[in-house]
């Protein structure tokens, strides 16, 4: 599970790229009022942007405040370009009361300028006024505004499941489509671009534009993707054609996933990107060995990227998928002693760790864990924190303390539509197995059930790169029951076997031989 970030510091990222854009790039292209010597003014517009890509925005406001006060310069470049470095440090700084009327002022001046829509898109979403925040970003992207540019993947991730949780899934859907007409590459997560397309992938199949969402599928090539798509009836229509994408074995698109990323790890060893993707090459490849060659240098420590956390994650797993659990928990452990202040990436890894402390019977420690995450729980969404309430219950289930785990698991089953999966399980975690059953029925007959569970009870083997685990084996046991079977059988499909991952390694992808074919092995 990929580690998460909570919306404050989305945002606070997200306005961080408007502020490291040039502002003359941002400039209106038409003069807005009749030449005049500047040259002071330019001077502190020049001395402010370099204070704002240094993230000093106290500075900013300090040095542009006299420059816009009242009236003054209206009509010049000079102040719309104060009031375009100022709009985003008005909120960093607790100012947002000022912030709509600066940006009035300046969509009326230039409403097609792409750090003003850009910055709506985040004001929005930071008033909690997600419809809104979905709505101009998806008129961003029917309009190809340059300001599409600057949406980075972590505030799409945010807003999604915003809507997610709202129940307001045509809304998300319409923007993933648009996101993936417009070709969206957001340059901090590369990998979306195929997620946003699967979404839309969806979308086209709900209106029935069935050759339109195969032209689509054309850009999907990642196996996770794929695979769930594979396994959810809202793509059957598309099945055969997302199978032979697949192939035997999921040969072909193992193959050809794991030979992008490779040779992109061969061109620049060095890109953190680069070494995560070749990383999760060989996870898919079942090459648990050479994880390592890849991610094992990557230490814990303040400060890390995404991609850093990612990769001990990739690495933990493959010990875990190589039967070296002990090893995966000592790579992990460093995290249930975080500071998520200095390292907020790292709250997500608390969940694998959780994860792994159950499979290993080790309850104490997995309370523990638990516990220290819902001590930080500002650095987690309701989400994430939901995963590590479930291990509470479980926990607490396997330590035999009954009334505290009845207890927990009535608080997971409260909030259950922040993460059904997770209230599922817990109660699963509980032998409390008719409440668990009733929830699952119920999210498998709304629109989103197949996305929310469909991947939870495939058995272990089915998919890439799931161990054998004892959570897993509880949801075996629920689809065991005929009601839930029935739900089930509605909404998804377990992965036919012909496309199950080998159990044995397969060998590095070769490259095309001849130029007539993709070089892949289908077997």
């Amino acid at each position: 599970m990929a580690p998460e970030r909570p919306l404050r510091l989305l945002i606070g990222a997200a306005l961080a790229a408007l502020l490291a854009l040039p502002v003359q790039a941002a400039l209106p292209r038409t003069p807005l009022a009749s030449p005049k010597p500047r040259i002071v003014g330019d001077a502190v517009i020049a001395r402010a942007a370099t204070l704002a890509q240094a993230g000093d925005c106290k500075a900013v406001l300090g040095l542009l405040d006299p420059v816009v006060a009242g009236q003054a310069g209206a009509g010049t470049p000079t102040r719309f370009a104060a009031q375009l470095l100022r709009l985003p440090c008005l909120s960093t700084v607790g100012r947002s009361a000022e912030s709509p009327a600066v940006l009035a002022e300046l969509k009326q001046v230039s409403p097609t300028n792409p750090v003003v829509l850009g910055y709506e898109v985040f004001a929005d979403l930071d008033a909690g006024r997600y419809a809104q925040a979905a709505d101009n970003l998806g008129a961003i992207a029917d309009s190809r505004s340059k300001a599409l540019a600057l949406m980075p993947g972590d505030l799409w991730q945010a807003l999604a499941q915003k809507l997610t949780i709202a129940g307001d899934t045509q809304r998300r859907d319409r923007v993933a489509l648009s996101l993936a007409l417009a070709d969206w590459d957001p340059a901090d997560q590369p990998e979306l671009s195929q997620s946003v397309a699967a979404d839309g992938v969806g979308a086209l199949l709900d209106q029935k534009a069935e050759d339109d969402a195969r032209q689509l599928l054309g850009r999907i090539d990642r196996p996770a993707l794929l695979w769930q798509m594979a396994i959810e009836h809202r793509y059957a229509a598309l099945w055969p054609d997302i199978e032979a994408k697949i192939g035997p074995a999921g040969g072909r698109a193992i193959d050809r996933y794991a030979r992008t990323a490779l040779d992109g790890y061969a061109a620049a060893p060095q890109d953190l990107q680069a070494q995560l993707d070749a990383a999760q090459a060989f996870l898919v490849l079942g090459r648990f060995d050479d994880v390592a060659s890849v991610a094992g240098a990557t230490a814990i420590a303040p400060h890390m990227s995404e991609p850093q956390v990612s990769l001990v994650l990739a690495d933990a797993t493959a010990l875990a998928a190589a039967g070296e659990r002990d090893r995966a928990l000592d790579r992990l452990r460093p995290f249930a002693h975080t500071d998520f202040k200095t390292n907020p990436q790292a709250a997500g890894a608390l969940i694998t760790l959780a994860e792994l402390l159950d499979q290993s019977g080790r309850y104490d420690e997995e309370l523990a864990v638990a516990q220290a995450g819902a001590a930080q729980s500002a650095y987690l969404s309701p989400f994430g924190l939901a995963w590590l309430q479930r291990n509470r219950v479980c926990a607490l289930t396997g330590l035999g303390r009954a009334a505290e785990a009845k207890a927990a698991g009535d608080a997971l089953k409260a909030s259950a539509k922040d993460n059904q999966a997770a209230a599922i399980e817990g109660l699963l975690c509980a032998g409390r197995d008719d409440e668990a059953a009733a929830i699952a029925i119920a999210t498998l007959a709304t629109g989103e059930g197949a996305d929310r569970l469909a991947d939870q009870f495939q058995p272990d083997g089915a998919l890439l790169p799931h161990p054998p685990s004892r959570l897993r084996g509880l949801w075996a046991r629920l689809l065991g029951r005929a009601d839930v079977r029935a739900a089930f059988d509605r909404a998804a499909r377990i992965m036919p076997r012909p496309y199950w991952p080998a159990s044995t390694p397969r060998p590095l992808p070769a490259p095309p031989s001849d130029g007539t074919g993709d070089g892949l092995t289908t077997t």
